[in-house]
């Protein structure tokens, strides 16, 4: 069961972050634009790894 959780978790980051890149608007500068947004999804990683974590679970 540990194994299916942890699997699920994983999709529902990863799902976030897809639904997430798709909703925003780039100008021009994708390179500035990638710049500013990576630290947002690397704490939403990190977050996501603290709650597996907490749950035994792999992130």
């Amino acid at each position: 069961l540990a194994a299916r959780l942890a699997m699920w978790g994983r999709r529902l980051v990863g799902d976030t972050i897809l639904v997430a890149r798709s909703a925003l608007r780039y100008t021009d500068n994708h390179i500035s634009d990638e710049a500013r947004i990576e630290p947002v999804f690397t704490e939403l990683i990190a977050a996501h790894t603290r709650r597996m974590d907490a749950l035994g679970l792999t992130a």
